[in-house]
């Protein structure tokens, strides 16, 4: 739509030189152009290593959920979580398969939002992107306050956690920089919204002039 409607405002059939359309084209020439195709490949390139690293989230819980004596071999078992299962097992096995159980639903729920963003993108629906923004957020605290309490164990312990802190940062790192990257690219998909909104209103008002001229 963006192609014929420029073909049509160079030629000053449509839109004229000084026309809100003009005004938009002249925005997006040169570095801006380079800027949102720019944006464009990062949105992209996010949006597929957080389907890559939900998809390995989700088979990590199922493994964890289907085999569950392997979270033995932890560090974190064997310093901490070892002496809460000899004081309730029941109640810490519950609590196991709630833990693992939401960390493969929120993690598939992500995936799919990350498909979503990219038919968003597609599509230049910036309401698309809002679930992942939602889904992100809740990840990024959860990883903060997980973060948090390893990094309290760690220093209230004579062994370090550094294999569970390390694993918390890896993720916490995707997450972040797939935040950083959806928030910057729903200010650029805003605006194009709003240009093609803009674009469609000024057709439909040639239009009626034309039908009413004839």
């Amino acid at each position: 739509m963006f192609f014929f409607a420029r073909r049509f405002s160079l030629s000053g059939n449509l839109f004229p030189q000084g026309s809100a359309y003009s005004a938009i084209m002249e925005r997006r020439e040169g570095g801006g152009r380079q800027k949102l195709c720019g944006v464009h490949t990062a949105l992209y390139t996010m949006s597929v290593v957080a389907i890559v690293v939900s998809l390995a989230a989700i088979a990590l819980g199922i493994l964890l959920t289907l085999h569950s004596d392997w979270h033995e071999f932890l560090p974190v078992y064997r310093q901490h979580l070892a002496y809460l299962r000899r004081a309730d097992p029941q109640e810490y096995w519950l609590i196991y398969k709630i833990v693992a159980i939401s960390w493969t639903v929120t993690h598939f729920v992500h995936g799919v939002t990350a498909i979503m963003t990219i038919a968003g993108a597609v599509s230049t629906r910036p309401r698309m992107l809002i679930p992942q923004f939602i889904v992100l957020i809740l990840l990024v605290g959860v990883y903060i306050f997980t973060f948090a309490a390893l990094l309290v164990l760690t220093f209230t312990r004579p062994r370090h956690l550094f294999f569970s802190i390390s694993f918390i940062i890896i993720f916490s790192f995707f997450a972040c920089a797939n935040l950083i990257v959806l928030v910057v690219f729903f200010r650029f998909l805003s605006d194009k919204a709003d240009a093609l909104r803009e674009i469609l209103a000024n057709t439909k008002s040639v239009h009626f002039k034309d039908s009413n001229n004839s």
